[in-house]
């Protein structure tokens, strides 16, 4: 507490200060010092996902904060990018790209020289006011993520609360019933093939997106008419449009460049990527410039007709 400066490698939105301790820490942590710097460092260590991140922090005020992200995972599977493997990982191991942006991260330490891109790793220059201390990782800071918002700042926009709700389904203890799990997600949506599972008091019906287990990049539009009592999983959360017409379009939008961005700059995780409710609600969505039928025939178009054509 002493040093003017410190630095800090831990993990995601700093996830290991949570629960009444940590979160005392993290408010001493965020009282003691300034963010000066934030970089992620993707998963550096064998035999896991997790994504870490370094914090650079001083004591003094800051007006301008830098951000680093490193695009592309170090170690999938039971290997890292170079196919090499070894429980004591020598600094050579990482790829050649990752290494020169942790150098470049060191040059700005050492002399305040602004780094420079490259195809895997970014930067970006912020102001301290834009920090959220609720959401301390790079990827909400990124040079995309301000791109798209300066985008979104010429278009017309709600947030996601004015045109869907975001149901956490409750489970109901020791009741059976027919579950949809992400094996279902195909189209059409075959009810035969459901099988039963732990119910829930959420009913799924046509235009609800789901988002399996929270997890932000498994989305499945039910697009067909909901015959039976199908109950979606305790850990879904379900994007329930108000009118059922603009589920395709908010479907459509939500996997679009624009809503992956905004969704990923605000998920955290590396293996189970999720997003908060109340991040859901404020998503802003474009609104629909087309016929609200046009984006029902895109999506038929994808999901439905281009199977018919390869079967």
């Amino acid at each position: 507490a002493d040093r003017e400066e410190t630095y800090l490698v831990t993990t995601e939105n700093v996830s290991s200060l949570y629960g009444p301790r940590g979160r005392n820490k993290r408010r001493i942590l965020f009282e003691t010092y300034n963010i000066k710097g934030i970089f992620g460092l993707s998963n550096p260590m064998v035999d896991s996902a997790v994504t870490l991140m370094l914090l650079v922090l001083q004591k003094k005020d800051t007006q301008m904060i830098l951000t680093g992200s490193y695009n592309k995972p170090l170690f999938q599977g039971s290997a890292y990018c170079l196919g090499l493997r070894e429980d004591s990982v020598p600094l050579d191991i990482y790829p050649s790209d990752f290494r020169e942006y942790c150098r470049k991260i060191e040059g700005w330490i050492a002399s305040d020289t602004t780094p420079t891109d490259d195809k895997n790793y970014d930067f970006n220059i912020i102001n301290s006011q834009d920090i959220d201390l609720d959401k301390v990782f790079p990827q909400h800071y990124r040079k995309a993520v301000y791109n798209v918002i300066r985008f979104l700042a010429n278009e017309q926009t709600v947030p996601l609360s004015e045109m869907a709700s975001v149901i956490r389904p409750l489970s109901l203890r020791g009741e059976r019933a027919l579950v949809i799990t992400s094996r279902d997600f195909a189209y059409p949506l075959s009810f035969a093939n459901i099988k039963e599972g732990w119910k829930t008091n959420t009913i799924i019906q046509k235009g609800d997106i789901i988002c399996k287990g929270g997890i932000t990049n498994r989305l499945y539009l039910v697009f067909d008419q909901v015959d039976e009592e199908v109950y979606a999983g305790a850990n879904d959360y379900i994007i329930r449009p108000h009118k059922t017409e603009t589920a395709a379009y908010l479907f459509i939008y939500l996997n679009s460049d624009t809503g992956k961005t905004i969704i990923n700059a605000n998920t955290t995780g590396s293996v189970l990527p999720r997003m908060s409710i109340r991040d859901w609600d404020r998503l802003p969505v474009i609104i629909p410039k087309k016929n609200l039928k046009d984006y029902d025939a895109y999506f038929k178009l994808q999901f439905y007709q281009q199977k018919s054509a390869t079967e």
